[in-house]
């Protein structure tokens, strides 16, 4: 029987005790992902289960997109002192988008301020 990813994921959650789950746990999720040919809904499940444990231990997940290397430290006490101390930032580069940055905050684009996004804009018209 199919399910949707996110009910694997919350399954998966609510076997994990105390934010563990046994390496036989892990292996009999597996089996039924097989049995029920879901193991290619595997990476949305993967990612519904890091949205839900973020959610439920309270957890902005940041990611920070630019063309080139920042200064990691710098941003992320900007964006702690903005968005708190439970944070998880990723930074990730992109060099399609030429210059600026995109700021995704809980996997919702949030800002874009990419030389792209300009560009597009301006050739729109």
């Amino acid at each position: 029987m199919k399910h949707p990813a996110a009910t694997y994921a919350a399954a998966f959650l609510e076997a994990a005790k105390d934010g563990k789950i046994s390496s036989e746990a892990t292996g009999r999720f597996f089996k039924i992902l097989r049995r029920n040919g879901d193991l290619a809904k595997l990476p949305e499940i993967l990612k519904n289960i890091e949205s839900l444990y973020y959610k439920k231990e309270g957890i902005t997940k940041v990611e920070v997109i630019s063309a080139r290397i920042l200064r990691k430290d710098e941003m992320e006490k900007a964006l702690r002192e903005r968005f708190g101390t439970k944070l998880v930032v990723d930074f990730l580069l992109n060099p399609g988008i030429i210059g600026g940055i995109i700021l995704k905050i809980n996997d919702e684009l949030v800002i874009d301020a990419s030389v792209k996004r300009r560009l597009e804009k301006l050739f729109a018209k």
